[in-house]
Formats: C-alpha cells, structure tokens, sequence
C-alpha cells in the first residue's frame, strides 16, 4: 500500500524520464515576468519580459527536466542530474529596497539594480546574470527555492540547502550568520522523498512517510503549539500517520495520508474564522496539523500550495480549494469544489480534471496541466457570448476568440468559490493559446515538462 502511494509522488518524475527515452523533442527552458533582480538569466537584459524568452543553460548543452522560482533568483535541475542557479539566489533585504523603489520608478529601480548588481556580481550575496553550476553536489532529482532560499534533493534522497539563513532556514545548526553562500547537506534526516520550502521554513518527506521541518515557526509553520523558537536542525511534525505528500506555503502547510486525509496547518488554515471590522473574515492559526475529510468520502491524493491557500487533488481527479481568497481575502476554512468553464476541444467528454498530468504550486497560485487542449464552453446565451466577446478585449471576431485552446491553468479562488483559469504561454515555439489558423499538428506538439511560478516570474519548461 505504501510503495503505491509513494509511487504516486515521484510519478511526474518518472513521466519526465520516460519521455527523455522515447523520440521526443528536446526539452527547452523559458522565462517571463519582472526582469529587475536577473531572475529571468538573460544577462544584462534586466527588462520585465511579458511573453516567454528561451534561457539556455550550458549554452544548450544541458537539458533542463526541473525548475524551481525564488523570489529573486531561479534553479534549474537537468536530465543529467546537475543544477544551475541564476539572479539573486542568496538576497532578501536588497531585494524588498528594490522593490519599494520600482514601485515609485521603474526606471530608478532598473538603475538601482544595475549599480548594486556591479558590488555584488559573484560574490555572498550573489547576482548572476545567467544560468551557472551549482558545484560539488550529487546528482540532483528536485528544487525548492523561496526567498533567497534554496533546498536540492539529491537521487539518494539527501537534502542540500543554501542561501538566506536569517531564521535558521537552512537547517545547518553550526553555521550562525545570516547568509549561507555555498550548499551544505541538511544533517539528521532520513532519506527523504520530497523537499519544499515556504517563507522562511521548510518540510521535508522521508521515504517512511514522516514529515520533518525546520526554520521559523512562531505561525505554527512546523505545527507544535503556539512558540517563537525558530529550530536550526530538523524536527517532526506531529502527525501520526503514513504521509504521502506535503506542501508548504507562505506561512502554512499541508499534507496528504496514505489513508486520503487532509492535514493542514500554520498561519489562516484553523477552522475558527474572525469577522474583522464587520467586512473581513479572518482564519485564525492552526498551531497544530488539522486533520480534514474531503466531502463525499472523497480521498485527498495530492497536494499544492500557494502563498495563502492550499489546493488539494481527489481521487476521482476533483480539485478542491482552501484558503485566503485572492482577491477578496476572504477566509476559506473548508475545501471548496474547484469548477471549470471550459470543454474539450475535440469534441469528446474528456474534462479538465481527467486530463491533469502535472500540476505544481506556486507564489500565487498552483498551476495545472493537462494532455489534451481545451476551449472556453460556448455561452448559454446571447447576451453572454456579447459579454464574453467584449472580455477578451479584443478587436478580433468573437468566433476566432472562442477558438483559443488551452493546456494549462491556475486555480482561483474568490469569493467563497474557486475556478480554472487559463494560463499564456505567449512567446514559447509551440504556442499553447492559439487560434483557429494554427494547425492540430502544431498544437499538438506542445507539451509542458514542468513549470515553476515565482514572486515576480515564471519558468516553463516545454517540448
């Protein structure tokens, strides 16, 4: 029972290796969003890019099957098992002053980024204007990053982290100051299985389905009561059963049993809510793991998290959602059915939900991928399709707008409601949102490999 379980995680894996062993196209990395912190590794090119450029890593000689987004900087992992950072992988503090500054100047904050990255190009706090190896490390199968925060899971399952330590993040209890420059392993822990970090903690997975953290926990991040201690080394997270998979977000978590429940815990994930000021309704923390049954005796199979909310995978392929709203910031407490508008675009029966073959979290929200393409379902009425015609703003027919397709979303949720909604993959070869000229050839051919949603920018691997 636990071998299949297990099976289940490291099953996107395994699907990125079988299609490196069949004659499949070569896989290829693109970047977008801001460009300000070098993040997107297109050198000195420190402009915001809205449709994806093509980063090449070892000058192309290097295959790219995993990525991983910071806040300010990006990890690739290869199919030869070697990874490559770039941006500001070690940076924090100067990267919330830039920041601050774009905000008044774009302009300013491009200058301010181009002065500061002159005194720190190579050194602790490290700006890199492209993709370089991360040295002295084993063959590496994953990558979690977070603000100026890096955690490599080796083949072996050993952990490997580097970067920004204010908080003792980097689980390395000897080394003190606030900045640890070159990877050491994370001692004390078994062979683990799967590595992700939030803000300013992180959760590991051992083979035996324990969950162990470490780093800041005064949001009841590791799950232990109400404390301010942050831990240096790793402890145990508090639940007692075979855990199959965990997430972490900003400051909370999320785990999956092998028995389908859901366990959720740290800042917003407790089922007392506050009504703030009469408008604003507020979860409280949950200091300890909160164990939930999905509704209709559904099993939770997986599970993804997004800086303030938690999407969970159900057995029969269902997504449900939980969490803060995204827009009205509303307390969610429970898990809510996630909807989708949109239908097969051959034709048959196939839903979004049966088609899922990767879905990964994200700084904002969880992204969901699928096998097969899939176009807005057609209004029910007039007046809606006069609605939806003036939505796309666009000067095109409405006919030709209807026809774009797509293969992946991102989970929203608002309003006590949570739904699909389309991602752009602007920029790549093979677009993914293409329109009636485009031939079934071509958008077949696109398929994404993994994808990594930063604070500010986005990777895509795709072949």
């Amino acid at each position: 029972m636990w071998n299949a379980a297990l099976t289940r995680k490291a099953a996107c894996l395994s699907q990125r290796a079988l299609l490196s062993t069949v004659s499949a196209p070569k896989a290829r990395l693109f970047a977008k969003g801001t460009g300000l912190y070098g993040a997107l590794g297109l050198g000195d090119n420190l402009s915001n890019q809205s449709t994806f450029q093509e980063v090449l890593i070892a000058g192309g000689s290097e295959v790219p099957a995993v990525v991983g987004t910071g806040w300010a900087h990006s990890v690739a992992v290869t199919e030869s098992g070697k990874a490559f950072m770039w941006g500001r992988p070690h940076d924090f503090t100067n990267i919330l002053r830039l920041n601050r500054i774009e905000k008044v100047s774009k302009s300013l904050a491009m200058l301010s980024a181009k002065i500061s990255n002159s005194f720190v190009f190579g050194n602790v706090f490290g700006y890199f204007p492209v993709p370089i190896a991360i040295e002295n490390l084993p063959p590496i199968q994953s990558v979690s990053c977070s603000a100026g925060l890096t955690i490599l899971l080796s083949r072996t399952g050993e952990l490997y982290s580097f970067g920004y330590n204010r908080w003792e993040q980097c689980g390395i209890p000897n080394h003190k100051k606030d900045i640890l420059e070159q990877p050491q392993q994370v001692l004390g822990l078994p062979a683990c299985v799967q590595v992700d970090a939030g803000l300013q903690h992180v959760l590991a997975l051992s083979k035996t389905g324990q969950v162990l953290g470490w780093g800041k926990c005064n949001r009841g991040q590791l799950g232990f009561g109400r404390t301010e201690t942050t831990h240096n080394a790793p402890v145990k997270i508090p639940i007692s059963d075979v855990v199959v998979d965990v997430s972490a977000g900003f400051l909370h978590n999320a785990a999956v049993s092998e028995a389908g429940d859901l366990y959720v815990w740290g800042k917003g994930m407790s089922d007392v809510v506050t009504n703030k000021m009469g408008m604003l309704q507020v979860a409280d923390v949950a200091w300890e793991p909160r164990r939930i049954q999905l509704p209709r005796g559904l099993r939770a199979t997986g599970v993804f998290c997004s800086n303030f909310a938690v999407t969970v995978r159900a057995h029969d392929g269902s997504l449900w959602a939980m969490g803060m709203g995204e827009h009205d910031r509303n307390a969610n407490p429970s898990p809510v059915e996630v909807t989708s508008d949109f239908v097969a675009a051959d034709g048959s029966q196939a839903t979004v939900f049966d088609s899922v073959v990767l879905m990964r979290k994200g700084q904002t929200h969880v992204s969901v991928h699928t096998s097969r393409e899939f176009v807005a379902a057609p209004p029910a009425t007039a007046a809606a399709a006069t609605a939806a015609a003036a939505a796309t703003d666009s000067s095109e027919p409405a006919a030709v707008a209807a026809a774009a397709r797509y293969r992946s979303f991102e989970v929203v949720l608002h309003r006590g409601e949570a739904y699909l909604r389309p991602l752009s993959f602007e920029g790549l070869p093979s677009q993914q949102t293409t329109t009636t000229t485009t031939t079934a050839a071509e958008a077949a051919s696109f398929a994404v490999v993994d994808y990594s949603s930063g604070w500010k920018h986005d990777l895509a691997v795709v072949r």
